[in-house]
């Protein structure tokens, strides 16, 4: 028991715990935010998505049309279903450089409220997770690959929950189809009307989203 260890032996893993699991990934998140700050690009938000939104504003065509449109030496093609475009136009109201550092910081919110929702309580968990270099690598680039594992646990915290889960679910198939697997997970374990509200979802989703730009 924790109770029984000596004084200095309890001061040298309190220490150890918050050096390893505070101070390593507010250093790791530092230098992340610390590179933006200094001009290097998050690739996926400042060179693709907000451009594209951007372009949605100015009433521009959305996809690339023979004219590629190149930004700080990157050739910038949107690639996506329109949806993303459309969720990222608040962020223009900001420079792209300030832009960059509320998505990034975005981002963090949204992972730790992913691991929230998927039950984990003990702090040291989140600063383990923010050194795993697949989730720096996404802040850093500015990808929507975090908000997707966000909607994911959404779909498994309310996963009973016919709407809720459906919902979730369907919003994720108009961003990417990456979480496909997940509606065949809710038919196989019985929760066949959350797998079609998915679809129906998605469906209204890119139908509304594409509309708007008179399904281009």
């Amino acid at each position: 028991p924790r109770e029984s260890r000596p004084r200095w032996a309890r001061a040298l893993v309190t220490t150890a715990s918050i050096a390893i699991f505070v101070l390593l990934p507010a250093v790791a998140l530092y230098d992340v935010f610390n590179s933006i700050a200094r001009g290097r690009v998050t690739p996926d938000f400042s060179l693709t998505y907000y451009p594209a939104a951007e372009r949605l504003l100015d009433g521009d065509a959305l996809y690339p049309s023979g004219e590629l449109v190149e930004r700080s030496g990157f050739v910038i093609e949107y690639l996506y279903p329109p949806l993303t475009a459309w969720v990222m136009t608040p962020f223009t109201v900001l420079d792209v450089d300030a832009a960059e550092l509320v998505f990034a910081s975005l981002l963090i919110v949204a992972f730790a409220a992913t691991l929230f929702l998927l039950g984990v309580r003990d702090w040291r968990c989140y600063g383990l997770a923010f050194l795993w270099p697949p989730v720096l690598d996404a802040i850093q680039t500015g990808n929507v690959t975090i908000l997707l594992g966000l909607l994911a646990a959404l779909v498994w915290r309310f996963r009973d929950r016919t709407v809720a889960s459906g919902a979730a679910l369907g919003v994720s198939f108009a961003v990417k189809i990456l979480l496909w697997p997940l509606a065949l997970w809710l038919a196989a374990t019985g929760r066949v009307r959350a797998a079609a509200v998915s679809l129906a979802v998605a469906v209204a989703a890119l139908a509304v989203s594409w509309g708007a730009i008179g399904f281009e």
